[in-house]
């Protein structure tokens, strides 16, 4: 038992598993937030051994040794500001996501099928069919691009500017990474609203002329037409816009890791 222990102290063990764990806690809010590596629909389990491989893949650049003895409360202090530090990363990844989600939720809105809503499988929350769509095709695309990879890439990356072992946040960093979120959630809403907004004024023209239909002619009985004719205008608009923006989606989600990046760098020193 000594002789284990011994080794333990050679191959400092401890500061290795501290260093891990720190990781584990940037990482963690990550697998959570973002639909591509799982997000809040995965078991406890899984999401553990997710959070692991995460770990283990952005380790080697993370760590460029065992940390030293570190007082407990300090270890504590460094795995909140690890874990806020996730969370931020997080949370401006996910935006481009929902914002595409959005877009299908809008028009579902606006067709009046919001009441067919459907268990996502990347949320695990009850969705609209087209949001639920829009989301899993924007996970997909981003994974046929790469993005998984460029965006771990960055999350390796954010280490040299945010080490492990120290507290570089400053204020103003922390204050300009809130105002970009902010700008994101705005720019968000309003490329959502712009995604949705044919489908939308196709249903509303829709809806003029099934008024002006059932004004000239009562006994046609508009109202039984109204709800599926609504509901396949607007799923016909929103597949032709989705295939117009179509070569655009790609670029537009390529803005999560240039996000983080940028709030990266915001972050840093």
């Amino acid at each position: 038992m000594g002789e284990l222990v011994e080794l333990a102290q050679r191959l400092e063990l401890t500061g290795h598993l501290v260093a891990l764990v720190l990781v584990l806690a940037r990482v963690t809010p990550l697998v959570v937030l973002l639909p591509f590596l799982g997000g809040s629909s995965l078991s406890p389990a899984v999401r553990t051994v997710v959070a692991l491989a995460v770990a283990a893949v952005v380790f080697p650049a993370a760590s460029s040794g065992p940390l030293g003895d570190l007082p407990g409360g300090f270890v504590l202090v460094l795995m909140l500001k690890e874990a806020l530090v996730g969370t931020c990363l997080g949370l401006l990844g996910a935006v481009v996501f929902h914002t595409l989600a959005m877009t299908g939720q809008l028009v579902d809105q606006a067709r009046g099928v919001t009441t067919a809503s459907v268990t996502d499988p990347m949320t695990g929350e009850e969705m609209s069919p087209l949001a639920s769509f829009h989301l899993q095709l924007a996970v997909a695309l981003f994974l046929l691009m790469g993005g998984h990879r460029a965006f771990l890439a960055a999350v390796a990356g954010s280490y040299e500017t945010i080490p492990l072992g120290e507290l570089p946040i400053s204020d103003a960093g922390t204050r300009d990474a809130a105002l970009l979120l902010a700008r994101l959630v705005g720019g968000a809403i309003a490329a959502a609203l712009m995604l949705a907004g044919p489908a939308i004024s196709a249903i509303v023209l829709t809806d003029l002329a099934l008024g002006l239909l059932g004004r000239t002619a009562p006994q046609i009985g508009t109202y039984f037409m109204a709800m599926p004719l609504r509901a396949a205008v607007g799923l016909a608009m929103a597949l032709l816009s989705l295939s117009v923006v179509f070569d655009e989606i790609g670029t537009f989600l390529g803005q999560a890791v240039a996000v983080v990046q940028g709030a990266v760098r915001l972050l840093g020193p």
